[in-house]
């Protein structure tokens, strides 16, 4: 037995989850960023999608990243809006990516 290093519960040796927090105990792997696409958002949009985009980027709540982004904003004397722009011609829409197909026989 080992602890969840998160909530300090006791877990089996070869959980991946912990039953007590639900926390994620895999360590973060290079394949796991290297499967993910940055892209604007489709589905929750509110103006160009690139918050929530980023949100799911980084595996984070799009509310916070609006919120985040408009404290950005304030804070910058409006550069993250001028950022937001560019960003909008950069990313492409979710619905632009390639489909990644496995090549498996």
């Amino acid at each position: 037995m080992k602890r969840c290093p998160y909530c300090a519960e006791e877990i089996q040796d070869e959980a991946i989850k912990c039953r007590y927090c639900g926390s994620d105990l895999r360590a973060p792997s290079l394949m796991d960023w290297a499967e993910k696409r940055l892209y604007r958002s489709q589905r929750d949009r509110k103006l160009a999608g690139i918050c929530a985009g980023l949100a799911d980027y980084l595996g984070i709540d799009p509310v916070l990243m609006r919120v985040a982004w408009v404290a950005l904003a304030f804070l910058s004397a409006g550069i993250a809006i001028l950022l937001y722009g560019v960003l909008i011609f950069i990313i492409p829409n979710q619905d632009e990516l390639p489909r990644i197909t496995s090549s498996e026989p």
